[in-house]
């Protein structure tokens, strides 16, 4: 696996006010609140892209067995219906993006001194900090793809998208052999750091796109989320 750190991540308040309140003004203390947020996430983000390109094999019951390029071992996940996303891959690339654990500890210090507002615009400049490491990841797909002259699919993660369990984390976690990152499981699943996300996306002749697309369409907070981009 490869791992990428040398990351510059663009993030403007005027970004934050648009995903928080658009299509309306807004006041300078808010602004300034929006700034000092930004600020703060960029000061404390530590960027971190892991990834393997990997075969793959579709089996009965939705299940992929899943073979790192150059390793000899297999992983089986059980993605669903979405093992249909696969279909014109030829190949798989598994990826996890993360900001590190700095900015959790910095939003809820803020949250325990009751600095509510403060607490939730620099838990959500985090998301969006998070989001565009996640771009960074993507563009490896694409370069990949590229190189191979096809195209690449939608991002899938587990847990985000209806029919694949988050607890498939764990066996994605282990593929990418993430602990020696500092990137560990609860036992339900969930990773920790929180702003971690780990994803599949195929890459292969069956995809017309050449940039990954979204899947915000399938995902389990398709109704609430701030972030969401169809």
């Amino acid at each position: 696996m490869k791992a990428v750190t040398d990351i510059d991540i663009q993030l403007t308040p005027r970004e934050m006010s648009r995903c928080q309140t658009p299509g309306r003004d807004v006041s300078r203390q808010m602004m300034e609140n929006f700034e000092k947020a930004v600020s703060t996430a960029l000061s404390c983000a530590a960027p971190l892209i892991v990834y393997e390109f990997a075969e793959f094999k579709r089996m009965p019951n939705d299940k992929v067995f899943v073979v790192p390029v150059g390793r000899d071992q297999h992983f089986e996940v059980n993605m669903g219906t979405q093992a249909d996303f696969l279909d014109g891959a030829e190949i798989l690339m598994i990826v996890a993006h993360s900001i590190g654990p700095e900015l959790d500890a910095r939003a809820k210090k803020l949250n325990d001194k009751g600095l509510y507002l403060e607490s939730y615009l620099l838990d959500f400049a985090g998301l969006s900090a998070l989001n565009k490491v996640g771009l960074h990841g993507r563009k490896i797909a694409e370069a990949k793809a590229k190189q191979k002259s096809c195209g690449v699919s939608a991002s899938l993660s587990p847990g985000s998208v209806d029919g694949w369990d988050v607890r498939d984390q764990k066996i994605l976690h282990g593929l990418l052999d993430l602990e020696q990152y500092g990137i560990s499981l609860t036992e339900s699943g969930m990773l920790v750091p929180f702003k971690t996300v780990i994803s599949v996306i195929g890459i292969g002749p069956g995809y017309k796109s050449k940039k990954v697309g979204s899947v915000c369409r399938l995902c389990s907070l398709r109704e609430t989320c701030l972030q969401r981009r169809d």
